[in-house]
């Protein structure tokens, strides 16, 4: 079973060694590594050549953006399973895909997913746990960052590429043309198998929820988004401010050292 890793990046030149180490370290032998590289100005092309011995196949030039350059990489891919990891990304550990394939061996999905340590700027990296199968209702309300996901060829033979008319959430789209109307077969593993940087793209962007909920409009209902997106989002700061007086209003009743509050 061969892996494709496909990175795609743009003037990554302070972190795309990391991503590239983290392919070449892993044990599992049959992996073809791409980098789609969106004809960088900063230093990435020449940081990729100097880890030529890692990578398969170079690509640099100028494309449509972050899905574009993703479905470039698709078409060039020659393996079976196919993986997308960012370049600020980093597989988790060496045996990440050694494990992944025993765990399709066993399976026959058509996708695999594991979970992953987010990490967000100034804080320490916290585990993101996915549940044993993505629901509707899971899907409404979050999602399976691309990062975690090591999908077949015939996944993709299915669905077909990455919708480019989104900026941010073409993964999230194609999570949901698949699994609704293609029917494709996820199962969990679990174990870490990615650390994702939580300072990308879609994490810093205002335009992130309206490109979401124009997403899921083709398969949830306008009741479906309003009680999975809308109406918990307006509830969150009211919630957030309920729980800080509660957690003030305790420290005043619950006596504290000595017998004061």
């Amino acid at each position: 079973m061969k892996f494709s890793i496909v990175t795609v990046c743009r003037n990554a030149a302070d972190v795309i060694a990391g991503a590239i180490e983290s392919v070449a370290m892993q044990r599992y032998p049959d992996i073809e590594y791409l980098v789609i590289d969106g004809a960088s100005t900063d230093g990435t092309r020449e940081i990729v050549q100097a880890h030529a011995r890692h990578v398969d196949r170079f690509v640099s030039e100028p494309d449509g953006g972050i899905y574009a350059a993703m479905n470039k990489g698709l078409r060039l891919a020659r393996g079976e399973v196919v993986h997308f990891l960012n370049a600020d990304d980093r597989l988790h550990d060496p045996d990440v895909l050694a494990d992944v394939a025993a765990f399709l061996e066993q399976t026959d999905v058509d996708v695999a997913y594991g979970d992953i340590l987010l990490a967000l700027p100034g804080r320490s990296p916290v585990r993101v746990r996915y549940p044993p199968v993505p629901t509707r209702t899971f899907l409404g309300r979050r999602t399976l960052c691309h990062q975690a996901l090591f999908a077949r060829r015939r996944a993709f033979a299915a669905a077909g590429g990455f919708d480019e008319r989104f900026t941010l959430v073409a993964d999230y789209a194609w999570i949901l043309r698949g699994i609704f109307d293609c029917r494709l077969r996820y199962a969990h593993l679990d174990r870490v198998v990615a650390r994702v940087s939580g300072d990308g793209v879609s994490y810093r962007s205002d335009r992130l929820e309206a490109e979401r909920l124009q997403a899921m409009a083709g398969y949830y209902s306008p009741l479906e988004i309003r009680l999975l997106r809308t109406w918990p989002r307006r509830l969150a700061p009211r919630l957030d401010r309920a729980r800080w007086y509660l957690r003030r209003l305790r420290a005043l009743l619950v006596p504290g050292p000595g017998g004061h509050p």
